[in-house]
């Protein structure tokens, strides 16, 4: 089982208090009911973070620095995004998987009227 966790605002130790991260890490099945982090893509990136060599704590360029340092994160259930990562897979374990609502629906009538306020004929 994989899934998708989308992060914004992502602080990291050490990139100082202004530096956030958005993207989103592909959360895979350890076998024992947890997840590791299989890959990190960075909004806006068109590739995937590199992970690190040797067993995942040896980081020879700075893509394999951040894979590390965002995965450290999110295994970490301290910080917020720790605690949803750990959230979001436990739903999916449970089959309950989040399902986005739209904000606005469309209702039957309500095109007519805004037409009618807006001055065009109906």
């Amino acid at each position: 089982m994989e899934i998708q966790y989308d992060f914004e605002e992502l602080q990291l130790p050490g990139f100082g208090p202004g530096a956030f991260f958005y993207g989103s890490a592909l959360l895979a099945d350890n076998g024992d009911g947890s997840f590791y982090v299989k890959a990190i893509k960075l909004e806006g990136s068109t590739s995937s973070l590199e992970a690190p060599m040797a067993n995942g704590s040896r980081c020879d360029n700075l893509s394999q620095h951040l894979f590390k340092a965002i995965r450290d994160v999110l295994y970490d259930e301290k910080t917020s995004h720790g605690r949803n990562a750990a959230i979001e897979w436990g739903d999916a374990l449970d089959g309950n998987m989040p399902v986005s609502v739209p904000v606005f629906r469309p209702r039957p009538g309500l095109l007519p009227l805004i037409r009618l306020n807006s001055g065009e004929r109906v």
